[in-house]
Formats: structure tokens, sequence, C-alpha cells
């Protein structure tokens, strides 16, 4: 299998984060509607929670559901040709893609110090591939 190196996944992130940035104003337009239109002070205040809620949803959404999918890997992923697979090269189970994408998303607090990893480990993994014993590869180095 081929790694894939930090540059070219740091912009498949960069890709997808506008991919879900779109997802997620769409889906929130009639909640600003609401929001905008209401003269309640708890409409008002609800609607930040609702928005972190729903990008958290979109966002693991997003992730699991396409990682775990045949298409193994987001859309930012396969512009660059990359899907994500198991330590045999397999696609990875739903239960993996849960794991990866919420060490990812819990890891990334700390200063996105696991996606950095990825630049400097043997097998350029972040710290959520290795907890979720996955690799990111170029599909023509993927085994079927």
């Amino acid at each position: 299998m081929q790694v894939v190196g930090f540059w070219k996944r740091f912009v498949a992130h960069f890709i997808d984060i506008f991919i879900i940035s779109i997802i997620g104003t769409i889906l929130m337009l009639p909640f600003i509607a609401i929001g905008v239109s209401s003269q309640s002070e708890v409409v008002s205040n609800l609607l930040p929670i609702l928005y972190i809620l729903a990008v958290i949803a979109i966002v693991l959404a997003y992730m699991i559901v396409l990682e775990s999918s045949n298409m193994q890997g987001t859309f930012g992923k396969k512009a660059l040709g990359m899907v994500v697979v198991d330590e045999n090269g397999e696609r990875i189970t739903i239960k993996k893609s849960i794991v990866r994408t919420g060490s990812k998303i819990g890891l990334s607090w700390f200063f996105y110090i696991g996606y950095i990893m990825v630049a400097f480990t043997e097998r350029k993994q972040g710290l959520h591939d290795m907890i979720a014993k996955t690799y990111c590869v170029a599909k023509e180095g993927y085994k079927v």
C-alpha cells in the first residue's frame, strides 16, 4: 500500500471543510430565517446551540458514512485519489470509522497534533489512524 503524506491529506481536509460548510449553511437556512423573524429571546439563544449540534451531526455523518462506504473516503479524499483502509488494506467498518472520526474530532482540540503527526510518522498515520488502525492510501496502491 502506498500511504498518502501530510500535504495531500491537508488539502483533502480543507476540501471536506468547504463541502461541510456548504451543507451546514444550506441546512441551517430555515433556522436562521426563524431566528431573524422571531422576536423571542429563547429562540435567538437556542439557535447557536442548534447550529453547533447540526455541524457536529453533519461532520459525523459525512465522515463516518463516506469512509465506511464503497467510496472509502470523503469527497476531498476522492478528489485527490485516496481511500481509507484498515491494516489489511480492506474497506473499514462503520465501527472503525466511528472510532477514527471520534478520535479525530476529539483530538483536534489539542492544536491538531493528531493531524500533524502524519508528517512525522513512518507510515504517515495521524493519531486517529493509529487508534483506529487505519491508513490513508493512494487509490492505485489499494489492494482489492
